[in-house]
């Protein structure tokens, strides 16, 4: 019975239970049932949990200090693209060239109302060949990537591109 409440503890619990095979059913006959079932809530009661940069635990929001630095990058990421695309709407340089718009939808990063003139549609193309100039619409759009991971810094790189080419002199 140990070895089995063992193996349980184990199966349901490794990663904080996140991994795709983890135990969601034990079958026990009902001879040892209520031996097995005391035991593995004994050991349940035990395991140590709470925030995995505190230090070491079983049972937290994630699996362990390796997964909490990824997402405090991917946090930080998302905070950088948020600064940027705020920042390109503070910008004067957008404001002089006459962008109110900034929009960030699904795999799209759109500034509108905006004019650029050959040479800096150009230098777009070059710099961002992702993005769209639209003359007919006044407007700037680049295509990011769908992967979390490569989304939010290809964001930045746009709004810092962007930026550049409004502030430089035609």
């Amino acid at each position: 019975i140990d070895a089995a409440v063992s193996a349980t503890v184990f199966g349901a619990f490794a990663n904080s239970g996140q991994i795709c095979m983890s135990t969601e059913r034990v079958v026990v006959h009902e001879k040892v049932a209520d031996e097995f079932a005391a035991k593995l809530a004994k050991r349940v009661a035990g395991l140590p949990s709470g925030d995995p940069r505190e230090g070491e635990v079983v049972l937290g929001s994630v699996v362990g200090r390796p997964t909490v630095e990824h997402v405090e990058k991917l946090v930080a990421a998302v905070e950088e693209a948020v600064a940027a695309i705020q920042s390109i709407m503070r910008d004067k340089a957008f404001g002089e060239a006459g962008a109110r718009t900034v929009s960030f939808r699904g795999d799209r990063l759109t500034v509108v109302p905006i004019e650029l003139d050959s040479t800096r549609a150009k230098r777009l193309r070059a710099e961002l060949p992702e993005a769209l100039y639209e003359a007919s619409r006044s407007q700037v759009s680049v295509r990011v990537p769908k992967d979390g991971k490569e989304r939010f810094p290809s964001v930045v790189r746009a709004a810092d591109v962007l930026l550049a080419i409004m502030r430089e002199g035609a």
